[in-house]
């Protein structure tokens, strides 16, 4: 569990520093999980890779300060969970992109997501602006900012 010290997206960058040094120290035993297959599709297997989605959707809710998602917060959490697990069994198969830049991207792509969302929704807007206001100026998602001004410019 994540301790809710500090902004958003640095707390969504250790999440993923963690999760990656899972997915790396049970490479094989993780891609086989998530993968499935005759010896790992059982329903016990398959109830317990939902518990884990749904304790990191629950956490990462808790860190929004929200108890009653919208429909399209929830869309962007579960979005992302599902995107962090591709990502890491991409990764482990040729690691050939640098893992940091990975985990730096994985945070990125919530904000992006997030922010896609706000454009359509404005409850989703507000939570945006309550995500962003305690961000600094050099952090994950300050940036993502950077970057895509930058692709603009």
């Amino acid at each position: 569990v994540e301790p809710r010290e500090g902004p958003l997206g640095v707390r969504l960058l250790r999440v993923m520093r963690r999760f990656f040094d899972f997915v790396d120290e049970h490479g094989p035993g993780f891609a086989a999980l998530m993968r499935g297959g005759p010896a790992v599709g059982s329903s016990a297997t398959n109830a317990l890779i939902d518990s884990v989605r749904q304790a990191a959707y629950e956490q990462i809710l808790s860190h929004l300060g929200v108890t009653n998602p919208p429909a399209r917060l929830e869309l962007v959490v579960r979005s992302w969970i599902s995107l962090a697990e591709s990502t890491a069994l991409i990764w482990l198969d040729g690691r050939r992109i640098p893992r940091g830049e990975l985990e730096a991207q994985l945070v990125h792509d919530f904000a992006a997501l997030a922010a896609v969302s706000a454009a359509y929704d404005e409850e989703m807007g507000a939570l945006m602006r309550v995500m962003l206001r305690d961000e600094p100026t050099d952090g994950p998602f300050a940036d993502l900012v950077g970057r895509l001004i930058a692709l603009a410019s």
